[in-house]
């Protein structure tokens, strides 16, 4: 699994996306694949500023990672439970 990150135009987020989203997916088409089949996040798929590949190293420690859900199996795991 590869983990993803999804940012946002500041402007078109609310409160529950303006962090950004995080996906686990087997490539980036499969990342675009979950965040369409998710009935929350499709609604937010015109307003994606960009998507990039990222290691876990890099989840930011302070508010995301204590946050996140299971980001070793495929779905998203940023914001957690949606």
């Amino acid at each position: 699994m590869k983990l993803f990150w999804i940012e946002f135009k500041k402007e078109s987020t609310g409160m529950l996306f303006r962090l950004g989203c995080g996906i686990s997916a087997v490539d980036q088409d499969d990342a675009w694949k979950v965040a369409r089949e998710n009935k929350t996040l499709s609604t937010m798929i015109e307003n994606v500023s960009s998507i990039r590949e990222i290691k876990a190293s890099e989840i930011e420690k302070n508010h995301v990672l204590p946050n996140s859900g299971n980001y070793a199996s495929r779905g998203i795991w940023f914001p957690n439970g949606i």
